[in-house]
């Protein structure tokens, strides 16, 4: 299904004032309108890659409703969260980096970290 180009539009007389306009389409009298374009939008809608860059992080702020693969450096909890409850999947591609000395052993800062970590797990319990 392909969506028709639109036809060129002026407005009628009534609909001239600015202010009329910028009220009219927020109107629940033009939800069913919208929602059976979207419908159509949809139907012809197809699967776009788009390539950021390395370092995009997604972050998590208002509401996703259709299913999306995402791949990204970083994603937050939260949206992560709202593209697995529409149905889809983030990958994250960052790897931290693990520094470590001549003798293949991590340096003094993980030893410390980690040391710092079993202690914090043997006081919890």
């Amino acid at each position: 299904m392909t969506l028709a180009p639109p036809p060129s539009f002026a407005p009628p007389g009534w609909l001239v004032n600015a202010h009329l306009q910028s009220i009219v389409p927020s109107l629940r009298l033009r939800r069913p309108l919208v929602t059976r374009r979207a419908r159509q939008m949809l139907a012809c809608a197809e699967t776009q890659i788009v390539d950021c860059g390395d370092g995009v992080r997604l972050l998590g702020k208002g509401a996703i409703t259709a299913k999306i693969d995402i791949e990204v450096a970083g994603a937050s909890a939260g949206a992560k969260a709202a593209v697995e409850k529409a149905g889809g999947s983030v990958t994250t591609t960052f790897k931290k980096t693990v520094y470590a000395n001549k003798k293949g052993e991590p340096g003094k800062r993980q030893k410390r970290r980690s040391d710092a970590a079993a202690r914090r797990a043997a006081r919890q319990g």
